[in-house]
């Protein structure tokens, strides 16, 4: 799937601005970590399955 797919969900879900966005393998699974400035000024990362685009819960 591509990032561009995922990007409005990152943005509904933390009402931020994404900084970043890399694709990574986490055993065996390709994982989006995007990387977003909150409007509270916090930065945290949100992961995404890079095939199916839903969201990973820690």
């Amino acid at each position: 799937m591509a990032l561009s797919t995922i990007l409005p969900d990152v943005r509904s879900r933390t009402g931020g601005e994404v900084i970043n966005a890399q694709l990574q393998q986490v055993r065996g699974f390709l994982l989006y970590a995007v990387t977003v400035l909150t409007p509270g000024g916090k930065v945290t990362t949100e992961y995404y399955y890079a095939r199916s685009g839903q969201h990973v819960e820690p």
